[in-house]
């Protein structure tokens, strides 16, 4: 799905022909993030992706309740990596690579096979995490701590992770004596490997799996851990844990801007 600025004219875009709808997007400063009145936006479905043309480096795109089809680049498309394959598959071109592959947007590590100009430190996600709880939420006593804890914590705590170079948080929530884990991949659930790098949690607390509602790039994990942790602390406010968070499109959108700007490798160097 992509955010696009709403039109009152039935059956045509909210964007000119030929223009990315990625212009036309009604964007705020990250810094409206820290504002709870966010305003909400439409949502504009993808129904299908028809084509992928090489020249123009883009995919042509059917809306879902529109007559017009435009061109987008892949950058516009990262909730919906899914039908990018299928239309790929189709033309014999290989698969954009995504979380279900494993490897992190949020490591430093070299080896990454997509761009590691979209790797971001988990130092930089900490500090927009953080700033966001200053700003957000500034009654809660919530503490962002890098790596795994070693000790059963004291109170309130998110814990940022890297396994298997794949972005993970991990929220303590001292009122349950839990701990609730999650990343874009939900890898607890399904990487027997990458669990098993993290099985001393299981020895120090109970571990409670957070699912993720999206399907992400691979490249954009540590983004979406930044929008899973902003949406349970929300919840975290609410006295409530869910056992399936849908952070607000227009946070992660704004977040994925934030921190990756760079097209895939494999898009460019095939």
């Amino acid at each position: 799905m992509l955010i696009i600025k709403r039109t009152k004219k039935k059956n045509s875009l909210p964007f000119s022909q030929g223009e990315s709808p990625s212009k036309s997007l009604k964007r705020q400063p990250l810094s409206e993030l820290a504002k709870d009145n966010l305003p909400e936006e439409p949502e504009y479905e993808v129904e299908k992706i028809l084509k992928y043309c090489e020249t123009k480096d883009k995919y042509l795109v059917q809306w879902r309740g529109f007559r017009q089809k435009t061109y987008e680049p892949i950058e516009n498309l990262n909730n919906c990596i899914d039908l990018v394959n299928e239309t790929r598959r189709l033309q014999k071109l290989e698969p954009i690579a995504h979380v279900s592959r494993g490897l992190c947007g949020a490591t430093t590590t070299p080896g990454v096979r997509l761009n590691p100009n979209n790797w971001v430190p988990l130092e930089k996600i900490k500090a927009k995490i953080e700033q966001i709880i200053q700003d957000r939420f500034p009654e809660l006593e919530l503490t962002v701590t890098l790596g795994q804890p070693r000790t059963l914590p004291g109170k309130d705590e998110i814990f940022l992770m890297c396994a298997s170079n794949h972005c993970i948080g991990l929220f303590y929530r001292q009122k349950d004596e839990r701990g609730y884990i999650f990343d874009s991949e939900n890898c607890w659930l399904t990487n027997n490997s990458l669990k098993q790098e993290l099985a001393r949690l299981e020895g120090m607390m109970p571990i409670k799996a957070v699912k993720y509602a999206y399907q992400a790039r691979l490249d954009f994990c540590g983004s979406q851990v930044a929008s899973a942790a902003i949406e349970l602390i929300s919840w975290h406010r609410r006295d409530y844990i869910p056992q399936e968070i849908h952070p607000s499109p227009v946070i992660r959108r704004r977040l994925e801007t934030f921190f990756h700007t760079k097209k895939l490798v494999n898009e460019r160097s095939r």
